[in-house]
């Protein structure tokens, strides 16, 4: 009797391997026809939506008002006034500033550095520093304050 229940459960074992076999070669030979069919996309293209036109809404809401004049913008202060020397240490090319830009706390530069926005730390002297900015080629000198006594 023991035999015979193992011999049912050997067999429907047997059986459900063979039938999840089965299931998954036919899910995959549908994958395949189907991938290899030539069937329309099933995602539609994307819909470009019109884009609003916002100057003539700017017209319409401003019909019956008088027009704005824009104000004028601040004169940018001069680029010398951003920046302020603190500190020197001559060494020929190792020459160091201590430079403090747009207020900020100093900070040490070499020479050839770059301080700010192209600006870069050309030569110092006891006297001036002076910054080249790259792109135009101006040029900014600084003058060296008095060592304390």
């Amino acid at each position: 009797m023991q035999s015979s229940l193992w011999q049912k459960a050997l067999t429907g074992l047997v059986w459900l391997a063979l039938g999840f076999c089965l299931v998954a070669w036919a899910m995959h030979l549908r994958a395949i026809q189907v991938a290899g069919s030539k069937q329309a996309p099933l995602a539609s293209p994307p819909q470009t939506r019109p884009q609003p036109d916002f100057g003539a809404m700017v017209r319409a809401l401003n019909a019956g008002a008088p027009p704005v004049q824009a104000a004028a913008a601040p004169a940018a202060p001069p680029a010398s006034s951003r920046f302020q020397v603190k500190g020197l240490v001559l060494g020929g090319t190792q020459s160091a500033v201590l430079l403090s830009v747009d207020g900020q706390a100093p900070k040490p530069y070499v020479l050839g550095a770059e301080v700010l926005d192209g600006w870069t730390l050309r030569s110092a002297t006891r006297q001036q520093v002076l910054l080249i900015q790259s792109s135009t080629g101006a040029r900014i000198e600084l003058g060296v304050p008095a060592p304390a006594s």
